[in-house]
């Protein structure tokens, strides 16, 4: 992979940012607790709806300083979680921040689990980046569709985690209603699903939720000097009994980079 490849990487000033930080940590959080639990496909099956470009450069004073730079040095009871653990892997996030693709399926080739990776998304320049890096579709260990994801989402076809992580960008209220849609074939076609979004004031705030099992919400809240003031994340698949064993951790994160954390379940 040749890093000064304009089609690889963005210079995205927000990549690597605290709403990166968090959808990256509760995702990697999911993927661990769900091999810890047992039971995933061989191979381990991963499809995300929106992937984006597989790097971010870090340009000097982004907003990278206030999330993954602001944890340097790093807490001593976070160097293990898997987030970091796969970072610092993929060279520790210095001069590129890793999508979430790349961290998944570094995570999983570190602990040589077997993997088949759907990645989708319609970009022209996604496209170009990942014919560069050699990914195509034709059945291979990382599989790119230039498709919407939601679509994707609807056939039949079973994953064992799928992370959803529409734009919300320009128009925030269709976005929020197809991943409102799209839950019923996330519950019915995934052992785990993740759906980001971010929170805005005077946005929707309250899942409209028709049927099936709880859901786990993980809020991060902070005041910000724009009109993004956290992120949530919906997730499915796991228990909150599951997810609060793990909540020192995130307290120890929310700790170190400012926010206040909720975690709760949601039902129908």
């Amino acid at each position: 992979m040749k890093k000064g490849s304009k089609a690889l990487y963005s210079h995205a000033s927000k990549a690597g940012n605290r709403a990166d930080l968090w959808k990256h940590f509760v995702l990697l959080t999911a993927a661990d607790l769900l091999l810890k639990r047992g039971g995933p496909s061989n191979p381990f099956r991963y499809l995300e709806t929106h992937c984006g470009l597989p790097l971010h450069f870090l340009r000097p004073g982004g907003n990278w300083k206030k999330g993954i730079g602001a944890l340097r040095p790093l807490p001593r009871s976070l160097i293990l979680h898997p987030y970091f653990e796969t970072i610092g892997v993929l060279g520790g996030a210095i001069l590129f921040y890793p999508s979430s693709w790349l961290q998944v399926g570094t995570f999983l080739s570190v602990r040589g689990v077997p993997m088949e990776m759907c990645l989708c998304d319609i970009s022209a320049e996604v496209f170009t980046a990942m014919r560069a890096m050699g990914v195509g579709n034709g059945g291979g260990v990382i599989n790119f569709l230039r498709e919407d994801g939601f679509e994707v989402l609807g056939r039949d076809q079973f994953w064992d985690l799928v992370l959803v992580d529409a734009p919300f960008w320009p128009d925030y209220e269709s976005d929020y209603l197809r991943c409102t849609r799209a839950l019923v074939h996330l519950r019915s076609r995934s052992q785990v699903f993740l759906v980001w979004y971010p929170l805005i004031p005077g946005k929707a705030g309250k899942w409209n939720l028709d049927s099936g099992e709880r859901l786990v919400e993980i809020h991060w809240e902070r005041e910000e000097p724009s009109s993004m003031c956290g992120c949530g994340v919906l997730i499915g698949g796991m228990g909150e009994e599951e997810f609060r064993a793990t909540l020192p951790l995130l307290d120890e994160l929310a700790k170190a980079v400012g926010g206040d954390l909720q975690c709760h379940s949601i039902s129908p």
